[in-house]
């Protein structure tokens, strides 16, 4: 732990900018000894500048502060949960959305213990619970826009702050996000000491797959209310596939986010594919009778059909979207489990598992 952020006579201060190598949508630098994070929309290009300030110590005026260590969280995605496990500080989660999207065993017994509460979905929010409980920080997934509810939470010393590792389109990007919560914990060694080993792991998973055996063609997704969403060529699961030395029809488009495709355009592009991943199916049989169309794809298929639901419990909660954020390496390894099954005999897949 940092001993300088918890001195209110400002010790060994100045603070010290975080090496960020990998994101596009945080900076932690510092100015007049404080550090401050900056936090960018890379699809508006606006950017906000919190000032993060040891408690104890006065804060500078004009600023947004945000006073660290920081000891509660109010959580509106789950993928921030991956990030306070890693980090060993799901103790600092106050509130949730709903439990019901909950996978993390920790988080789930402190629900039910009383320590930690749910707070309604975002904008749909308990508001006499969040400001008689208010939690030191609510975590959101966009840049806070004024509202009557947003407002009432200001007011009421609630402080919030966008995340924005979902706008990411490197995995190690979207890992690197665990650098903000160490800042906001006072565990900038600890966070920087995780990542680096994923970093390691990440490249190591992708250096070991053998250029023999690259080239394996990929389908991604299925049609959802008439579409087929795609991955553009810029995108995350672009990029992880590109790692993990698969190819996929729609891999030199230049879209960071999905493309909307007919199922006319999806089968006269991609028919003939190695493998299939995350037809947003549990059982082929569920998959054929979505859409009998289907069971022509599956059966070009030579590698199989894959979904991210081995890690699921009860009630729908899936581990894929907690700690999968902040662990792109064990994902690049159920890829190149996925894409080379026989040269990866023995190996187990983590998040994934293979659809009969």
């Amino acid at each position: 732990m940092s001993e300088s952020k918890e001195s209110p006579d400002g010790a060994n201060f100045p603070q010290e900018p975080v090496k960020v190598a990998y994101s596009k949508t945080f900076e932690i630098d510092t100015l007049d000894g404080f550090q401050v994070l900056r936090i960018k929309d890379p699809q508006t290009g606006d950017s906000r500048d919190y000032t993060l300030v040891p408690k104890g110590m006065d804060a500078p005026e004009n600023r947004a502060v945000i006073f660290t260590p920081v000891r509660d969280l109010s959580l509106f995605s789950v993928s921030f949960v991956g990030y306070l496990d890693a980090l060993n500080a799901l103790d600092k989660v106050k509130y949730i959305e709903n439990i019901n999207y909950i996978y993390n065993p920790a988080i789930i017994e402190l629900y039910e213990k009383g320590s930690v509460m749910e707070s309604g979905l975002y904008g749909q929010w308990n508001m006499e619970k969040l400001i008689l409980n208010s939690p030191e920080l609510m975590m959101i997934n966009d840049f806070p826009e004024s509202s009557n509810e947003l407002n009432k939470l200001l007011k009421a010393g609630i402080k919030v702050l966008p995340i924005m590792e979902w706008q990411e389109q490197d995995p190690l990007a979207r890992a690197e996000w665990i650098k903000v919560f160490g800042a906001l914990l006072d565990q900038e060694e600890e966070a920087q000491f995780i990542f680096d080993q994923i970093e390691k792991d990440y490249h190591k998973a992708s250096d070991e797959i053998s250029p023999d055996t690259s080239g394996i063609q990929v389908l991604f997704s299925s049609m959802y209310q008439g579409v087929w969403y795609m991955p553009g060529g810029n995108s995350y699961l672009a990029n992880l596939l590109r790692d993990a030395k698969g190819t996929y029809a729609w891999e030199h488009t230049i879209e960071t986010g999905s493309l909307s495709l007919s199922f006319e355009e999806v089968i006269l592009t991609s028919l003939k594919n190695d493998v299939w991943i995350n037809p947003d199916a549990n059982s082929l049989s569920e998959l054929y009778a979505r859409d009998g169309r289907y069971q022509k794809f599956v059966e070009e298929l030579s590698g199989g059909v894959y979904q991210n639901n081995k890690r699921v419990n009860a009630n729908g909660g899936n581990d894929y979207w907690e700690s999968g954020v902040v662990r792109p390496d064990l994902i690049l390894k159920d890829y190149a489990k996925m894409l080379y099954p026989d040269a990866k005999k023995g190996v187990e897949l983590f998040y994934f598992q293979k659809l009969n």
